[in-house]
């Protein structure tokens, strides 16, 4: 998100959307990051959602999408991170 208004969803990777190629979040993100540094992470402790808020305003919503035990990942480089919520 940047602005209050969302840019990008995880469904969004590799589809065209009227466009020659496909979207590739894996470049598109860094993009809109930037130089930017990681000003806040936030947990809401009850649904397991995970908000990372960079300087530039941007934001990144990692929402919880299973009620399985592994709620969400997120990969950064080479360490697997997940998100967990008691029952």
């Amino acid at each position: 998100m940047r602005e209050g208004k969302i840019r990008f969803t995880s469904n969004d990777h590799g589809q065209n959307y009227g466009h020659v190629d496909a979207l590739d979040l894996t470049v598109e993100i860094p993009k809109l990051i930037g130089s930017a540094s990681l000003l806040q992470i936030n947990r809401h402790i009850l649904t397991g959602d995970l908000n990372l808020i960079f300087r530039n305003n941007f934001k990144i919503e990692i929402i919880n999408d299973s009620s399985g035990f592994e709620n969400w990942n997120l990969i950064l480089e080479s360490t697997r991170y997940f998100g967990i919520v008691p029952f």
